[in-house]
């Protein structure tokens, strides 16, 4: 693997139905709201009806405390069962997202294959790799309770 390249893959669990999980993620503009980790997402482009082709800007908060500011553009989409884009930034790659039904909840499988783009990041990758694996494993635990609880928050407000 190239030094500073990294896949990530993360399993996610909710106790709703993947069209109420996809109304939450497909709001990127208020990941911020329940996702600690992520302090900024602004929609740079809407894309269409079901988000193709939405451009949006995050900045993520590693729990070490440096930041990550990348874009994510939706390549493909079909609502409610996966989502693919690119990534441009401070990381580079693809990331993918998939929605599957499981009894009454969903499963996600979250995979991004990216590179670090940042000068520091590729030089201390070597030494760091298990530090970054760390960091974004930390993110994405926070990212899945913080969906919960937004669902949670859903089903109590009614239909």
């Amino acid at each position: 693997m190239a030094v500073g390249a990294f896949t990530f893959t993360s399993t996610w669990h909710a106790d709703a139905a993947p069209a109420q999980v996809w109304r939450v993620l497909s709001d990127v503009a208020r990941w911020p709201q329940w996702w600690p980790g992520v302090v900024a997402a602004t929609v740079v482009r809407p894309g269409d009806g079901d988000h193709l082709g939405q451009r949006t800007v995050l900045t993520v908060r590693a729990p070490t405390g440096y930041l990550l500011r990348f874009g994510v553009e939706l390549t493909d989409v079909s609502p409610g069962e996966f989502a693919h884009a690119r990534v441009v930034g401070d990381l580079a790659g693809t990331g993918a997202w998939s929605l599957t039904a499981d009894g009454e909840a969903v499963v996600m499988a979250i995979v991004w294959q990216v590179r670090a783009r940042r000068r520091w990041m590729r030089l201390v990758s070597p030494l760091a790799e298990r530090s970054f694996a760390r960091a974004h494993a930390a993110v994405m635990a926070a990212g899945q309770r913080g969906l919960r609880s937004a669902l949670a928050r859903v089903h109590s407000d009614g239909p």
